[in-house]
């Protein structure tokens, strides 16, 4: 995804370029990996939820595929938390694709936003960090592209994860 994965798919395929039909299969790929990244993210709620380790939550995106936020963790029943699954079969270290919607609900949204970043995923597995409440970065980030020229506007960016405070590392194993 992005313009990262773009130039990797360039290099790779430098001599002959690349199709459409793999330039398809490749955001045909990105998009079901992320799709795979939000269901084991919400089994995972679940089962926490379950044995009383969690809150319970609402899969935003599954019901609404605009929505700036991929799920709704919830406090006494109320919403309390916003939470976008960024997901690669990769590295942590992959950059992460965040469109202007989600930056703009990061940084002006009524609730806290957070990123849980799920990488090295599989059908039944991933490993997990969590970087918490991102209003401020969102913010600086927004103010940085505020001052484009007239007419000229941006869709999302790519973000270092090292850029951002995660947490420790959680690994999400649901074939036991």
């Amino acid at each position: 995804g992005g313009l990262d994965g773009l130039t990797r798919l360039r290099n790779r395929r430098r001599a002959r370029g690349v199709s459409r039909e793999e330039l398809a299969r490749s955001r045909k790929g990105a998009e079901q990996l992320g799709r795979l990244g939000e269901e084991i993210l919400n089994a995972w709620f679940e089962a926490q939820h379950q044995i009383g380790n969690g809150p319970e939550c609402c899969w935003d995106s599954d019901t609404n595929a605009v929505a700036p936020y991929d799920f709704t963790l919830m406090s006494e029943g109320n919403p309390a938390r916003r939470v976008d699954a960024k997901s690669t079969s990769g590295d942590f270290r992959n950059p992460i694709h965040v469109s202007l919607s989600e930056l703009i609900e990061m940084a002006r949204g009524d609730l806290p936003y957070d990123i849980y970043r799920l990488y090295t995923v599989t059908d039944d597995s991933a490993r997990l960090r969590v970087a918490n409440d991102l209003r401020e970065f969102a913010s600086r980030v927004l103010d940085a592209i505020s001052d484009l020229p007239e007419g000229v506007s941006i869709d999302s960016v790519s973000i270092n994860p090292d850029k951002l405070a995660f947490g420790d590392e959680i690994i999400i194993d649901l074939s036991k």
